[in-house]
């Protein structure tokens, strides 16, 4: 595995040679492994940075996007067969949501890639749709493959709604690319963004694990803490989780989670 001169994060050295990657294979390049991490910090502490080191973490994720954007996802959605992510369910996972929406439901595809497969099966359902992703490369393309829906470049760190715009709120293996100081401060603004009893669908971390790992030939950046811990920001800001599935992917996985904005 390639060692990336631009890696600026101040971590410790993984506890052994052969580590859990966040792909659920084992490499030794990884940066720290789960373990290192569960010991610094619980459940409820997120680690201070400063906003230029989180700054240039998303823009490792946008830089990594924009160069493997049509190996990490092909033009009629389907999943590279290098890695163990797979796009094969998220028409039943959007059939499931569709259920509890109006027609014509306003939906916010957050960290919504090249558009395909989420947007397009959700705007071909006749939702409103808006994505937005990091990746100028990624954004180019969601608008020339799902026509119907209206995609802006933007880091979902720092972009802004207006309160109460989105019926529904999207996000399938996004939001565990920010650090989670990140993280941490959106879901606040991500509850604000839905209407009263609007639901977010979104793919969370289900083990603790942060790291820069090779991803399809470039750096790529992942922070997440544990399913209870999300569990527990989601309760603080009036997000309550509906449920949570785990969903396996080689020898780890993620978790998929529904949850709805309290009525006011």
């Amino acid at each position: 595995m390639p060692t990336f001169p631009d890696e600026r994060l101040n971590r410790s050295t993984p506890s052994s040679d052969a580590v859990k990657r966040h792909d659920g294979h084992t490499s030794g390049a990884s940066l720290e492994s789960p373990a290192a991490v569960s010991e610094r910090r619980g459940h409820d502490d997120v680690m201070e940075s400063s906003d230029e080191d989180r700054d240039h973490l998303r823009d490792l994720v946008r830089r990594g996007y924009d160069a493997i954007s049509r190996s990490y996802r092909p033009d009629d959605g389907g999943s590279n067969p290098d890695g163990p992510e797979s796009t094969a369910s998220y028409q039943a996972w959007l059939d499931e949501l569709g259920a509890l929406l109006r027609p014509g439901a306003r939906v916010l595809d957050l960290g919504c890639g090249a558009g395909v497969p989420a947007a397009k099966l959700l705007a071909d359902a006749e939702f409103e749709i808006i994505g937005v992703d990091i990746s100028e490369v990624q954004i180019e393309r969601a608008r020339s493959l799902v026509p119907g829906a209206t995609f802006i470049r933007a880091d979902m760190a720092t972009w802004e709604s207006a309160p109460a715009s989105f019926d529904a709120v999207v996000s399938f293996y996004a939001l565990i690319h920010l650090p989670l100081e990140d993280q941490r401060r959106l879901i606040p603004r991500l509850v604000r963004w839905l209407t009263p009893d609007g639901y977010l669908l979104a793919t969370l971390g289900h083990e603790q694990w942060t790291g820069i790992e090779d991803y399809l030939g470039v750096p790529m950046f992942w922070d997440h803490p544990d399913i209870t811990t999300y569990l527990l920001w989601f309760e603080e800001v009036g997000l309550r989780p509906l449920w949570h599935r785990f969903i396996p992917e080689g020898t780890s996985g993620h978790t998929l989670m529904l949850a709805q904005r309290e009525g006011l």
